[in-house]
């Protein structure tokens, strides 16, 4: 008897069943989408989104917002009401965090964004607390569960320095993290809200001082 001749007659086996976790995993993330899934233009590589709910702009692969086609980073969802702002407006309010929008710390006079899940700012306890367990109530650093003190936030990226970087420089301040002096050949930290070092403040005024406006960093 040949090999096979046994399956004679008999139906074909039925299709292989798709388990929930496979479902969920080859389902569009957005909350009010359970479409699947497809191949071809309707899913860009690395996108949790389908084409419907992806951000429509180049390469992106982030969730559209609102009635938009766009996410938050490229104009999606309400904008700032404040004449010129262009940034997010953030819920409930009709504006920025700049522009008073957001919840509001409920310190007595305190104006500052209150940090969820808590209805303070950084200043008066809001946000994450330093985790060290001598009683350390300085503000955990990003994802981190410790103050910059106690090891919190990112690292020098020198050899053998585990102080803090400052900035986008990925250095401390001693190997050339934060801001510089800029007088022409020094190469000191400037002081805070100041545009020149300690030695060099009393020779220049700074009350032209300007807060250098945040860049957004190419998506």
């Amino acid at each position: 008897m040949r090999v096979g001749d046994n399956n004679k007659g008999l139906p074909p086996p039925p299709p292989p069943q798709i388990t929930g976790v496979q479902a969920e995993s080859e389902s569009c993330s957005h909350s009010h989408c359970h479409r699947r899934k497809k191949g071809g233009n309707n899913r860009v590589p690395g996108s949790k989104y389908c084409i419907k709910h992806k951000c429509k702009t180049g390469n992106c692969v982030k969730k559209c917002v609102g009635s938009t086609s766009l996410c938050l980073a490229h104009g999606g969802g309400k904008r700032c009401s404040f004449d010129g702002c262009t940034k997010s407006a953030v819920s409930p309010t009709p504006n920025c965090v700049g522009h008073g929008g957001g919840r509001r710390c409920i310190h007595e006079s305190c104006e500052k964004s209150a940090i969820p899940p808590t209805l303070m700012c950084v200043s008066h306890g809001g946000g994450s607390r330093c985790s060290f367990p001598e009683g350390c109530t300085k503000s955990a650093i990003g994802t981190t569960e410790f103050c910059s003190a106690h090891g919190g936030g990112r690292r020098c990226n020198e050899k053998g320095c585990d102080k803090s970087a400052i900035g986008l420089s990925g250095m401390c301040k001693a190997h050339g993290g934060g801001k510089r002096c800029r007088v022409d050949g020094c190469s000191k930290n400037s002081k805070p809200r100041s545009d020149y070092c300690k030695a060099h403040s009393a020779e220049n005024t700074t009350t032209d001082y300007v807060k250098p406006e945040a860049t957004s960093v190419p998506l």
